[in-house]
């Protein structure tokens, strides 16, 4: 995986990653598991309070690709309040419809004059868009996932699209 940890960080990725392996997870499901770990402790341990108003890391997320592939893919964007909203949804994905399911995941912070930690994702699946909101409407506080999801040459990532209550 790629990243932009701090030293700390890495340190502390690397021993989650090795302790992953050794209980068996594979090395792209240990980085998976390590990196929320480093994520989940970035926004919710003791040093979040250095971490906020700081986007999280830029992160490209290595998945399988289907074999074969029966369906065509269409490529999706969308916005969220932070990594771990997407690593959540992208963890959903995977053990509802299977690792294959998501090809050419790329994940970046959002830089804007907003206030806000978001980040961008994009990724390749052959599941439909109202397939991917039914599984989105399962993962906790996903409202902005929910909100902003669509294809790429529809996406406009404005949290002012999205649905009111």
């Amino acid at each position: 995986m790629e990243s932009d940890m701090t030293p700390a960080e890495q340190k502390f990725f690397d021993e989650r990653v090795k302790n992953y392996r050794s209980e068996g997870d594979s090395g792209v499901e240990a980085e998976r598991r390590a990196w929320m770990d480093v994520l989940e402790r970035r926004h919710t341990g003791d040093d979040a309070a250095n971490y906020q108003g700081i986007p999280s890391p830029r992160i490209v997320i290595p998945m399988k690709t289907p074999a074969p592939a029966t369906k065509a893919l269409t490529r999706y964007k969308f916005r969220a309040e932070c990594m771990v909203d997407v690593l959540r949804f992208f963890d959903l994905i995977s053990a509802t419809e299977g690792i294959g399911a998501l090809v050419n995941v790329y994940v970046s912070p959002l830089h804007e004059a907003e206030a806000l930690p978001d980040v961008v994702a994009s990724f390749g699946t052959s599941l439909t868009k109202e397939r991917l909101l039914q599984l989105v409407k399962r993962v906790t506080d996903s409202h902005v996932i929910e909100g902003t999801i669509a294809e790429e040459s529809e996406y406009t990532g404005d949290r002012r699209d999205m649905p009111r209550a």
